[in-house]
């Protein structure tokens, strides 16, 4: 990464919700290679948006069967609409197209160089906000997964997880990964996750002890 960059949007709330970093690579995304890919490109140079503090949670994790070795039936549902209340789908939305708007510009009001550089990707097409918000619900993606099992109160209809990580209605069963927090912690999940599994080990080594 050259440069990064850390903003509030205009639907943010408390804390700053925009990462936006630049490199010159290619990337296009993670699959086997994909660093030495992206770096044999001297050509070409990548921004990348992270959007922290979502408040879309309308995705849905199902099984498919009553194996637990089938592949349950995953519903991102990014940047849904008419889902959750007040329209929060739409702001994590207009959020990430701000930070999309704010990388395409970056060379003409940021860093004035000389040269031309034309947009490859998404390019032209997306010459409207209309447009590049759609190219933004079709091609934005996410590889921290999370928020599937959260833990909480015992009157939260929503909590899966009691305040020892027990699965509620099981015996035998706890979770601690990243499904486990009520929303995704920040724009890095790393660290929230160490405290988290040190937590959790002390919650099971003391009912260990008193077993």
């Amino acid at each position: 990464i050259a440069i990064a960059v850390v903003l509030k949007s205009s639907v943010a709330e408390d804390e700053p919700d925009l990462l936006i970093s630049g490199a010159p690579a290619k990337f296009k995304g993670y699959f086997p290679g994909y660093a030495a890919d992206s770096l044999a490109d001297a050509e070409h140079w990548a921004w990348i948006i992270l959007k922290a503090h979502s408040r879309n949670n309308a995705g849905t994790v199902t099984l498919k069967s009553t194996d637990p070795r089938d592949m349950p039936i995953i519903n991102f549902n990014y940047f849904d609409t008419g889902v959750n209340a007040n329209g929060e789908g739409d702001k994590d939305l207009q959020a990430t197209y701000e930070g999309f708007e704010f990388a395409r510009k970056a060379f003409d009001d940021l860093i004035p160089l000389d040269g031309e550089f034309p947009e490859v990707w998404p390019g032209s097409q997306t010459n409207n906000e209309q447009k590049a918000k759609q190219f933004l619900k079709d091609e934005a993606w996410g590889h921290h997964a999370s928020c599937t099992a959260a833990i909480g109160a015992d009157d939260d209809p929503m909590a899966v997880l009691d305040s020892e990580f027990k699965v509620r209605g099981t015996e035998g069963l706890r979770v601690v990964d990243a499904s486990i927090f009520p929303k995704i912690p920040g724009f890095y999940i790393a660290l929230p996750l160490y405290i988290v599994a040190e937590k959790a080990s002390d919650v099971i080594i003391k009912a260990a002890k008193s077993s």
